[in-house]
């Protein structure tokens, strides 16, 4: 973390103009892997039935507002106490992991977008459609990605559904697409707490002992500061 950072300009564009400063710092990443795990990995249509799971989270919290805008139908499984905010994202189904098992829910999907790995993915695999996709982002670390790489050739050769891991790349094309959704109003980062630059150390300590959800943001400058800066030279003000 720093308070000024160099970056190569072929990765920069301009930051939604429905976004604070703050809003936009939080979206390229989360919304670019959601992006292109949707997108490109599941291939989702419109129409087509998706679900994601770790759906509070930063990536899934993106991943549902994301689908939904491609006009797909979206069961998001989360915590319970995450579900108004996932609901509020554009879920038609919200489904509490920690009480409801979706994998016993008698229904199936064309694209699985994994972003908690809640369950074996073999027992996941049983509830794509024919010609399904299932797009491993994340979860429980390197073991659960070396047995989706082990399983992807057996799905590959066998059936008709697909197992994809990606990894995300950073490109002004899908960042100017990111823009447009937001001030579509399709898509907005889900900030569910703010820091200072002080406060990074505990926030990150909550993350990593599961204890937030959407996104949590750094503000490295005041909000009167932010507001200055933006009207004082709009057009300059990139991210």
């Amino acid at each position: 973390m720093a308070e000024q950072v160099c970056v190569p300009v072929e990765v920069v564009t301009k930051k939604p103009k429905s976004l604070t400063m703050l809003e936009s710092a939080c979206l390229p990443i989360a919304a670019m892997t959601a992006l292109q795990g949707l997108r490109d990995y599941g291939a989702i249509k419109p129409g087509e039935r998706v679900l994601i799971t770790g759906a509070g989270g930063c990536v899934g919290s993106m991943a549902v507002q994301i689908a939904k805008a491609y006009g797909c139908h979206v069961t998001a499984v989360c915590r319970g106490k995450h579900a108004a905010m996932v609901s509020q994202a554009g879920a038609d189904i919200v489904v509490d992991f920690e009480r409801d098992d979706y994998l016993t829910l008698g229904q199936t999907w064309d694209c699985v977008f994994d972003a908690a790995c809640y369950r074996p993915i073999r027992s996941t695999m049983g509830v794509l459609n024919d010609n399904g996709r299932f797009v491993h982002v994340g979860g429980a670390g390197m073991g659960s990605i070396m047995r989706s790489l082990f399983l992807k050739p057996f799905y590959s050769w066998f059936t008709s559904k697909q197992i994809q891991i990606f990894v995300q790349t950073c490109n002004v094309p899908d960042l100017r697409e990111l823009v447009q959704l937001c001030d579509a109003g399709k898509l907005k980062p889900c900030v569910t707490r703010t820091v200072t630059m002080d406060g990074v150390a505990g926030a990150m300590d909550d993350f990593e002992n599961h204890k937030t959800f959407g996104k949590v943001g750094v503000a490295i400058i005041a909000d009167d500061e932010e507001q200055s800066a933006l009207s004082s030279d709009d057009e300059d003000v990139r991210r």
